[in-house]
């Protein structure tokens, strides 16, 4: 340990932690013409979690800051309201190779497929103590969907104000990476996988 990082641990508040959120990114193509899937290809790589996707956690923790949350129907709190708007909630694809950044927003991408996680098998928990607590989602592209688009980009989205991904004004992009290009056809299925997790130093 050099000295600069023994000082910078001197000045951090007593009980205060080093945390940092973490994403890795997956997408695996499946050629389904013979009726069993054949895996062609298997991409890996790391996340990148946007400053929208950092503050939708705030939002998620706090009691609605940052930004008014809207209310839908007037059952729930403002506070609920906003935690319920700030939700990890659906997958985007589209054809954008501009490599992500923090500032990423989602007029960034340019989607031809919107879809809401199952949350019971799409986007669930993994807490296995003492090391392994994260976000575990997958979701599945099938053999009818954006076939004749060229691939090249994945995202999760927030809520917002809507449960529909499509009818939702105020949805927020959580998360974006950009992969090889990948033509989609009718006689294969693409699986977009992400594990989402916090780190406590």
């Amino acid at each position: 340990m050099n000295f600069r990082t023994i000082i910078e641990r001197f000045k951090k508040p007593i009980g205060q932690t080093d945390a940092g959120l973490w994403g890795d990114f997956g997408v695996q193509v499946f050629d389904v013409s013979s009726g069993t899937p054949r895996r062609i290809l298997n991409i890996r790589k790391k996340n990148q979690i946007t400053n929208d996707g950092r503050a939708a956690l705030l939002a998620l923790m706090g009691t609605g800051e940052p930004g008014t949350p809207p209310i839908s129907g007037g059952t729930l709190s403002t506070a609920d309201e906003t935690r319920r708007a700030n939700q990890i909630w659906s997958i985007a694809v589209g054809t954008n190779p501009t490599t992500p950044t923090v500032t990423d927003t989602l007029t960034t991408m340019t989607p031809v497929w919107n879809q809401p996680f199952t949350f019971a098998s799409e986007c669930v928990i993994v807490a296995t103590p003492p090391n392994s607590y994260y976000l575990n989602i997958s979701k599945t592209l099938g053999t009818t969907d954006a076939n004749g688009s060229t691939l090249v980009e994945a995202g999760i989205l927030t809520r917002g104000d809507d449960d529909t991904p499509a009818s939702s004004t105020t949805k927020a992009l959580y998360a974006r990476q950009v992969h090889s290009p990948i033509v989609k056809t009718s006689t294969m299925t693409i699986q977009y996988d992400w594990q989402l997790g916090i780190t406590i130093a």
